[in-house]
């Protein structure tokens, strides 16, 4: 259940390192609260929020330039060399199903 206190927002959350409480202030992540009935969180809990707003983080889908003009199989020898191109979540999500229905 979401709760709200002035202008942040808590919101329960699981992942795969375990169960934690995220706080959430104007849209952003702030804190993260291990779940209170884990006898071990993962002590790493608390830098989800580091890394959600890294700006290692690739902020938008990319595609490497050769497979969006060429599709799958086409340009391998430039892999590694050529730039990476933006799209639209729409697009990337689009190209993720053309895929799975072709490899499957």
């Amino acid at each position: 259940m979401t709760s709200t206190t002035s202008d942040t927002t808590s919101h329960p959350h699981a992942s795969h390192w375990g169960a934690f409480t995220a706080e959430v202030r104007a849209g952003k992540l702030v804190d993260v609260t291990p779940f209170e009935k884990d006898s071990d969180p993962a002590s790493y809990l608390k830098s989800i929020p580091d890394a959600v707003h890294s700006e290692a983080r690739i902020a938008e889908p990319v595609v490497r330039k050769g497979w969006l003009e060429s599709g799958p199989g086409g340009n391998r020898e430039k892999r590694g060399a050529e730039p990476f191109v933006a799209v639209s979540w729409d697009k990337a999500l689009e190209l993720v199903a053309e895929e799975l229905k072709r490899i499957k």
